[in-house]
């Protein structure tokens, strides 16, 4: 079988393999049970304690060595081959061969302290310890990875544990297993406790587990990502249907649409503790639709489909398996959760033929409903649970017979816990199944939220070898019966003698409590007449009577029909109880209180006063106009009155002369001696007397050149010597007017004319305006300078580049000029560059110009042109290729690595053979360079490269239409350079052309 890599995720840690999926201590980490507080313990229910043994299951006929070939077979957990119990934390010696076993149960420290645990098993074995009763939050503590001898613990030192925390009063799930191939087989735990040498773990501190492993998937409701439109069934729920069956004719299989990551899952309506999940792949075809997956399990419902996300919600448990699953795939998870979902990592169809999770109920983590099974309990003292294929669901709880514990005796108790939601609240009696094995053992105790404190005999007649039902009675003969409200409650049966079996238990309800509805509290005037209906309702239609307590004066209640009626005679505060009885003893009660009042007192009125406005210095007087309407005296007051103004508190005029400049919000009140008050408001603006406006003094026009720095003062005056504000429209580029003292300043940066309109302005609406010209002219225009390169000296033959250079204080666009240049040489009017070929010897007058449009500039010096050096003739021999009239004839020089090399400072002849041809020179030292190419009658260009044949850098080229090309290079470092002649179209010629580089 292929089980892929399987890998878990919890609380964020990662494992890499199967059976590395576990999480260790160091004695960094915080002790296993330090941070353990009281409800986590109660929190998952169990067999606790103690029968002095421990559940050993065994699995046989599964070949192999390693713990994985146990966990990863088909039948692994939900099918053992048989179990026992054992009396220690040890198996028998030489027992079978290929095989695994599993040892599990409850541990109960003796006293407080750090203990250390060691395994010994053949071939491997491993130790899971929980820090509290949840094997779910179990963790692989030691193992011994190979085969050891029968209570050999120090072979591997991965046997022993590190100190591990643990109290005795608490009690922690613990587990192992053992994978058995050939040859010798044994497993044993060991531990030490505080104070006491290593022992093998004895049965008086151990119980066993015996919850019952069920599929917990078959009642759940299934959902997938899509459902495939076809005439074959293939819904979600086939996966848990109970068939394996993998035809999907048949229609037994689940089928999704071609997803992005495709996924199917089950609520399995409550939590569990899940050990195992098992997949059946299809047997019709298609197998690979199943493969390269995930197994996501959480206690909470998963909050997104996409698969990324999933993996990172807090709480999701993850299994990844790789590769294409078999008919069956069984994966060992060992976690609790309510949902699990199986989803694809990638983009394909899904199909399940069945998906069976197997796993026990996790109890009283909420409450039960009114029937439950006895096994679901949780253990105190001597009870356990037993198997018994007669009981119900297979078990029963008790206390075995001849048990040495006494009963009622403090915390050393014996009793079952149970937590009961009762829905409706009414009359109740316990039903139960028992079984006894003879007549004498037949009495339990039961408390209700620990009442009553001494319990409710539970005697019963003789029931002998079966299991019957029965009731709890303290007589014997009728069910005891008691009222109990809706919500959750704490049963405990307590074992009174030993040996009796419970096997499962029932909250009857005899007669439902009426429910009243709560009418809230009341409040009327006195002398008003009263008609209030109390509603009540009875689950089973009892005719009911009503009653009430403390009514106000002159009310009565119909005990028939509940309604109150009257006329309420008396102010006062009344506490009212009703109640409804259903004549079974069912009595429901509401309480309320009435409240009684005197008849309420009439506010005044007060006619709405209009805003108001005045001039400061202004005599006023305002009369407020008010009335009551039970003729009660009247008191007026006010809140916001301008200064100078005050109200008379029994006439309400207010009166006065005003002397500050504000508007006020001003609210008038009225109030009558019996508390009646009421209030206007209105707005009072006092304003000052009218402004008188500034005048401002007319600026003469203005003429400024551009760039030219300005400071002009408008001057303004006002009557009333209010602060001014200036303002300007129409100003010349670059300046500005200061709002409070009106100077216009700055430097004018552009040839305009403009209108300028100056305001000033008093902030109380008075202003004044005047407007003038602003004239702004261009900077006269500055002559061109050139600078004069000096007298020249050249030889005939020379090519030259001089450029002539100029400046122009306002940027103009120059043109240039030269008069008497060189035979051979001309001037670019743009770029003031002389060039050419020197072709006269003479000496020649040169006068350059330039001229800006407006004005010119000239300079003036000598260009000498001798004539040719002769070459000099010394005593070096060069071998030159073979030429004729130094034209070069040998070919093909058409690529870099075929360039020809050429000297610099020398002028040689090529012939036109074809469309291209490489040389190249080298420079010893940095310097200039001119490369010049005559004679060159084809159409073509001429470029230059530095660097190496294969990785060429380009530097510069020259196409241009004459015969002559010419490209300078200024400031070429030492280096090899390649000149490359291309010739367009297929163009041969016996006149030659010319390459000089110098």
């Amino acid at each position: 079988m292929n089980h892929g890599f399987l890998c878990y995720k919890r609380l964020g840690l990662f494992c890499l393999f199967l059976t590395a999926c576990v999480l260790t201590f160091s004695p960094s980490q915080t002790p296993i049970v330090q941070a353990t507080a009281d409800h986590q313990q109660q929190a998952v229910s169990s067999q606790v304690f103690s029968s002095n043994q421990i559940l050993r299951e065994w699995w046989t006929d599964i070949e192999g060595e390693q713990i994985m070939d146990l966990t990863g077979h088909p039948n692994f957990p939900e099918t053992p081959s048989d179990f026992d119990f054992l009396p220690t934390f040890e198996t028998p010696s030489d027992w079978e061969n290929n095989y695994g076993t599993r040892m599990r149960g409850f541990l109960a420290p003796p006293v407080d302290g750090l203990y250390t645990f060691w395994i010994a098993g053949d071939d491997q074995a491993e130790l899971w310890l929980s820090s509290n009763l949840d094997p779910a939050e179990a963790v692989r503590i030691a193992n011994a990875p190979s085969p050891t001898n029968s209570r050999e613990w120090d072979k591997f030192p991965e046997q022993q544990s590190m100190e591990i925390s643990l109290k005795a009063n608490q009690v922690y799930y613990i587990e192992a297993l053992m994978k058995e191939a050939t040859e010798s087989d044994h497993l044993a735990v060991a531990w030490r406790i505080p104070g006491s040498d290593l022992e093998i773990i004895d049965g008086a501190y151990l119980s066993p587990l015996t919850r019952p492993l069920q599929n917990v998937g078959l009642n759940g409701l299934a959902t997938q990502s899509s459902t495939r439109a076809s005439v074959i069934t293939y819904d979600a729920s086939n996966a848990i249907d109970g068939n394996t069956d993998g035809d999907s004719t048949n229609n037994s299989i689940t089928h999704t649409n071609n997803d992005q990551q495709a996924w199917w899952e089950v609520d399995l309506g409550s939590a569990y503790y899940l050990d195992a999940v098992r997949l059946w792949n299809r047997t019709d075809c298609c197998e690979a639709r199943l493969a390269n997956f995930y197994i996501l399990v959480s206690e909470e419902p998963f909050s997104s489909k996409s698969l990324n996300e999933t993996l990172t919600q807090p709480g999701v448990r993850a299994f990844f398996f790789d590769g294409q699953a078999s008919r069956t795939e069984n994966f060992f998870i060992r976690t609790a959760g309510r949902y699990v979902r199986v989803q694809l990592s990638e983009q394909n169809f899904l199909s399940l033929a069945e998906a069976q999770i197997w796993g026990t109920a996790v109890a009283n983590e909420a409450c039960e409903g009114l029937q439950q099974e006895a096994e679901n309990g949780r253990y105190f003292g001597a009870f356990e649970a037993g198997i018994d294929a007669q009981a119900s669901n297979g078990f029963y709880a008790h206390v075995p017979e001849d048990s040495p514990f006494e009963f009622f005796d403090g915390p050393n108790d014996n009793y079952m816990n149970y937590c009961v939601t009762v829905a409706v609240a009414g009359l109740y009696q316990i039903n139960t199944q028992i079984y006894a094995a003879d007549g004498g053992s037949n009495s339990f105790y039961v408390t209700i939220n620990d009442e009553p404190v001494e319990g409710i005999t539970w005697s019963f007649d003789p029931i002998t070898g079966i299991y019957a039902e029965d009731y709890v009675s303290d007589t014997g003969v009728d069910p005891y019966q008691f009222v109990i409200a809706s919500g959750d409650h704490d049963l405990k049966f307590y074992q009174r003698e030993d040996g009796s079996r419970l096997d499962w238990f029932e909250f009857e309800l005899v007669n439902a409590q009426p429910l009243l509805a709560n009418v809230g509290d009341q409040t009327n005037i006195i002398g008003e007449t009263i008609s209030l209906q109390i509603v009540a309702t009875d689950a089973e239609n009892d005719t009911l009577t009503f009653g009430a307590a403390g009514l106000p004066d002159g009310l009565n209640i119909n005990p028939q029909t509940g309604l109150i009626t009257g006329m309420v005679t008396t102010i006062d505060e009344f506490d009212v109880e009703v109640t409804a009885e259903d004549g079974s003893s069912g009595t429901a009660t509401t309480t309320f209180k009435w409240t009684v009042t005197d008849v309420p007192n009439m506010p005044p009125m007060i006619a709405p006063i209009d805003d108001q406005t005045n001039v400061v210095g202004e005599a006023v007087q305002l009369e407020i106009e008010a009335v009551d309407g039970d003729g009660d005296p009247l008191t007026y007051s006010e809140t916001g009155l301008p200064a100078g103004l005050m109200i008379d508190e029994e006439s309400g005029v207010i009166s006065g002369v005003l002397t500050t400049v504000q508007t006020r919000n001003v609210t008038i009140t009225v109030m009558d001696d019996q508390g009646g008050e009421t209030s206007t408001s209105f707005q009072w603006t006092v304003t000052e007397p009218p402004n008188t406006p500034p005048e401002l003094t007319q600026p003469d026009d203005q003429e400024t050149i551009v760039g030219e720095t300005v400071s002009l003062q408008i001057v303004a005056t006002d009557l009333d010597n209010d602060p001014l504000l200036f303002d300007a429209t129409g100003l010349p580029t670059g300046l500005d007017i200061d709002p409070d003292d009106g100077l216009i300043s700055g430097a004018v940066t552009a040839v305009e004319t403009t209108m300028v309109t100056v305001t000033v302005s008093d902030g109380e609406g008075g202003e004044d305006s005047t407007s003038f010209e602003w004239v702004v002219t261009e900077v006269p225009n500055r002559a061109p300078e050139i600078e004069n390169p000096g007298n020249q000296t050249d030889q005939q033959g020379d090519f030259v580049s001089l450029f002539i250079s100029a400046s122009d204080a306002d940027d103009d666009p120059l043109v240039y000029g030269a008069a008497g240049l060189p035979t051979g040489l001309t001037i670019d009017s743009q770029t003031g560059e002389i060039s050419g070929e020197l072709t006269a010897v003479g000496t020649f007058p040169v006068t350059v110009s330039v001229d800006d449009g407006q004005e010119s500039a000239e300079a003036m010096f000598v260009w000498t042109v001798a004539s040719p050096d002769p070459p000099v003739v010394g005593d070096v021999v060069i071998h030159l290729p073979l030429m004729t009239r130094n034209v070069r004839l040998d070919e093909p020089n058409n690529s870099c690595d075929q360039a020809y090399p050429i000297q610099a400072d020398a002028t040689f002849s090529f012939l036109h053979e074809d469309g291209e041809d490489w040389y190249a020179f080298t420079l010893t030292s940095a310097r200039t360079v001119q490369v010049r190419l005559t004679n060159y009658n084809a159409p073509g260009q001429i470029i230059v490269y530095s660097g190496a044949c294969g990785s060429l850098t380009f530097l510069q080229n020259n196409g241009n239409f004459s015969a002559t090309k010419i490209i300078n290079l200024p400031n070429l470092g030492a280096g090899t350079y390649y000149v490359r002649v291309i010739t367009d179209g297929n163009y041969n010629e016996t006149t030659p052309y010319n390459l000089i580089v110098d």
